[in-house]
């Protein structure tokens, strides 16, 4: 017995030893960010550059299919020259073929640079939108009337676009990269 309280006591007194060594946790972080400081930095400004060309890219694209849509929408409407309203057909046509190719990567990205919660907002709002707006282009360009109130569909697309993209474009700051899910209500001052 009495050898067992002997080793505890080395054994604890081996541990106080070390504990004293040991720095404290700003010292500890400080060394930290001097020994891994130099790997960190250049993925961090990298992270940071993929995500601006990415909030970049989304933005062009979610404009100009907009734009396109209501291009067509008031061609259609206005009863323009058919050469007109069969370019803006083509134009939006290509439009939507290069949104569609980019949302083969799009909810991806957007749940690596943001959250679940955005790219759930994203696939669950707006392209169920898009998609519904497109239908009653197409119906509205085959048959010249729509049961649907185009401009409405536009100006709710609009919505929950912008307010998407103010989301990301807010969260691709160099501050804001150190908090990840900066779009969550939480974290609303940041």
């Amino acid at each position: 017995m009495k050898e067992l309280d002997d080793i505890l006591q080395k054994l604890a007194a081996m541990l106080a030893s070390i504990k004293r060594l040991l720095p404290d946790k700003k010292t500890f972080y400080l060394i930290l960010l001097a020994l891994f400081g130099s790997f960190y930095v250049p993925w961090y400004m990298a992270n940071l550059e993929s995500r601006n060309t990415f909030v970049q890219n989304f933005s062009v694209l979610g404009q100009t299919r907009i734009y396109l849509s209501e291009r067509l929408h008031f061609n259609i409407i206005g009863k323009q020259d058919p050469k007109v309203i069969s370019d803006s057909l083509e134009d939006y046509r290509k439009s939507v073929n290069v949104w569609n190719y980019e949302n083969l990567s799009n909810p991806i990205f957007i749940e690596y640079y943001y959250d679940h919660d955005m790219r759930l907002k994203f696939e669950n709002e707006l392209l169920p939108e898009l998609t519904s707006l497109n239908d009653s282009l197409y119906e509205l360009r085959k048959s010249g009337t729509t049961t649907e109130n185009i401009p409405e569909k536009i100006r709710k697309i609009k919505d929950v676009f912008y307010n998407l993209n103010d989301q990301m474009i807010k969260c691709a700051t160099f501050y804001k990269l150190l908090f990840r899910h900066c779009n969550k209500p939480s974290q609303k001052g940041f």
